[in-house]
Order: structure tokens, then C-alpha cells, then sequence
């Protein structure tokens, strides 16, 4: 296994290659990281076909397409080298590309949060109109000018200088601090949610098991077990729980892996299982404080959850949503 020693800084030290004790011979570790990349576009595939809706709508599925193309830039990248073997450098290319990959991967997070925030609620709350050719045409322009940025940036503070340790090559390759720490903070957020109210969240699962498998009814709905509560808090709840079925695993998984020291590059972590999740999230924030008026294109910007069953379960006035166009809407999102 390639091994790496983190700083406190967001970058590691990434082991390439180990020298024989001639100085000549050398264990190469390439296969091992193009092994890895070739997973991660796999499993990005996987993700863009089961949301294949959601990813032609929005600015963010826009992104994710770009990081998908990028990711198998990057497989091709890393593969040519090791095809050539002993006519180039392996260590030397394999620290150029991966090193300037992490910097480039690990400025992109911020934007995209913000960026995707400032489209979403453009669609959810403005009304405006979702994916045509032009706003197409605007969102390719905007993603290009992103990627352009981050490679200008990593131009100029990217260190691909191979290190050579006793006998062993080393590159300095960034983490993404901003995904990490998003995905832990989220992952005790959601918690700490699900244990201050595990009652209410256990009659929640109950009330959306039914609410998919019939006609949704006021028996149907969410009931607070005979507590007093504030039908906003209600609101929210029900769109944690909502969050947390859906990406609770994923967030857990992410933080059990921080927690046992082992912190993926930023060309790893920021994959299309981490924008979804994002996704997920900054249309839930918007549709639980925008109502009723964007249910017509909610289900369309997010595939994985089901923010209009949320709304329907803390809502006991069946005249106050479109019982069958929500089912239907249901039935056709990804299980």
C-alpha cells in the first residue's frame, strides 16, 4: 500500500516509488493509485446513470459532469506513464500530475457549494425557469471558467519536487480540508438530531414506509407521539430524518475513515458520491425554507431524496398538497 504521513497543513507526503538497496531497482506504486482512480470513475458512473435526471437540470449537475470527464483525464494521465515505463520518469511525471490534480481539486469545494447554493435558489425560490439552451450554454461557460482558475492557482502553488527520503520518492499531495470537515460536521449535525429526537425519528419511518406504500392519509402523517410541538420544528425535523436516511451511511463512512487517520487526496474525495450529498443537503436548506411554491421542480434538482414526501408528512390537511402527484413523483425517484 502506497504509504502517506499527514502534516496539519492539508498536505501529505505521498510515497511513489522505493529505491532498491543498489540505488537502481525500484518498486513502483503507480499501478496502486491507477487502480484506485479507475474505481472512483467507476463508481462515479455508477452515481451520473442513477441520477441521470438531476445532473441535465442544474449548475451542479453541470459540475459533476466536469469532475467525471476530469477524473478520467486523470486515469489517462496517470496511465501513460507507467505504459512507458522506462523511457520516462515515472515518479517525476506521476508527482507532477497528481500533485497539481490535488491542488486543483481541493479549491474547487468552496465555489461549488456557493455556486450550486445561488442556482438552486434561483430555481426554488425565484422561479426561475430550469435547464434550456442557454442557461446550458451559461452553465458550461461558468464551469470552464472554473476549472480554468483552479489550474491558474495550482499553477503557481503546486510543489511537484520528488523528495527522496533514504530510499523513499515522496510527493507533497494536498487533502481537501473542505470536504472532510463538511462531511464530518454533517455527520455529528445529523446525530446529534437523531438522538436528541429518536422517538420522533423512529414514528417518522414508520409514517414514510406507509406514505409509499399507499395513498398517502391523515393517519398517514407525522404525529409527534402526543408531544406539543411547533409545526416549523416539525418542518425541519422531517427533513433531517429525510437527509439522514438517505446519507447517513455515506457520512458515517466518511467520518469512521477520518477517524482511523486514513485522509484520502482531494482528487478522491471531492467525487460525484460527495456532490450529490451536497446536493442533497442545499436543496433540502432551501425547499424547507421556501414551501410549497417549488414543489412543481424539487424532485427534478434531487433524485436521491424525497423532499416532497418531508413535506407531506408534517402537513395533516390532505387538501394541502396533490396526494397523486406526489406518488407519482415517488414512485418514479431511484430506491
Amino acid at each position: 500500500m502506497t504509504a502517506c504521513e499527514a502534516n496539519t497543513s492539508g498536505w501529505t507526503m505521498t510515497v511513489f516509488g522505493v529505491l532498491g538497496a543498489d540505488g537502481v531497482s525500484r518498486q513502483d506504486n503507480t499501478l496502486q493509485f491507477m487502480l484506485i482512480l479507475f474505481l472512483k470513475v467507476f463508481l462515479n458512473i455508477l452515481v451520473a446513470v442513477s441520477c441521470s435526471r438531476s445532473l441535465r437540470s442544474s449548475l451542479m449537475g453541470y459540475i459533476a459532469h466536469s469532475v467525471l470527464l476530469a477524473d478520467g483525464l486523470l486515469l489517462s494521465a496517470v496511465t501513460i506513464p507507467w505504459l512507458l515505463g522506462e523511457h520516462v520518469d515515472t515518479a517525476q511525471c506521476m508527482c507532477f500530475v497528481l500533485a497539481h490534480a490535488s491542488t486543483i481539486y481541493s479549491v474547487l469545494p468552496l465555489p461549488v457549494l456557493f455556486l450550486g447554493t445561488l442556482d438552486h435558489a434561483s430555481h426554488l425560490l425565484l422561479g426561475a425557469p430550469l435547464t434550456h439552451t442557454r442557461s446550458g450554454l451559461a452553465y458550461f461557460i461558468l464551469v470552464l471558467l472554473l476549472w480554468a482558475l483552479a489550474c491558474l492557482y495550482s499553477s503557481f502553488v503546486t510543489n511537484t519536487v520528488v523528495w527522496h527520503i533514504n530510499r523513499y520518492q515522496l510527493c507533497m499531495i494536498q487533502d481537501s480540508i473542505v470536504v472532510t470537515y463538511f462531511s464530518i460536521g454533517l455527520c455529528l449535525l445529523t446525530l446529534c438530531v437523531l438522538l436528541t429526537f429518536h422517538q420522533e425519528a423512529t414514528t417518522w419511518i414508520r409514517a414514510s414506509l406507509k406514505y409509499i406504500d399507499s395513498c398517502p392519509t391523515p393517519e398517514h402523517t407525522f404525529s409527534w407521539t402526543g408531544q406539543e410541538r411547533v409545526n416549523g420544528s416539525a418542518f425541519f425535523l422531517s427533513h433531517v430524518f429525510g437527509f439522514a436516511t438517505n446519507w447517513g451511511p455515506f457520512l458515517c463512512v466518511t467520518t469512521v475513515f477520518w477517524l482511523l487517520d486514513f485522509n484520502a487526496p482531494s482528487y478522491i474525495s471531492l467525487n460525484l458520491l460527495w456532490l450529490m450529498c451536497a446536493n442533497s443537503l442545499v436543496v433540502g436548506m432551501i425547499f424547507a425554507s421556501s414551501g410549497e411554491a417549488s414543489r412543481l421542480s424539487v424532485s427534478t434538482l434531487d433524485e436521491i431524496c424525497d423532499w416532497e414526501m418531508c413535506w407531506a408528512l408534517v402537513h395533516q390537511d390532505r387538501n394541502d398538497y396533490n396526494a397523486e402527484a406526489l406518488l407519482s413523483d415517488a414512485s418514479k425517484s431511484p430506491s
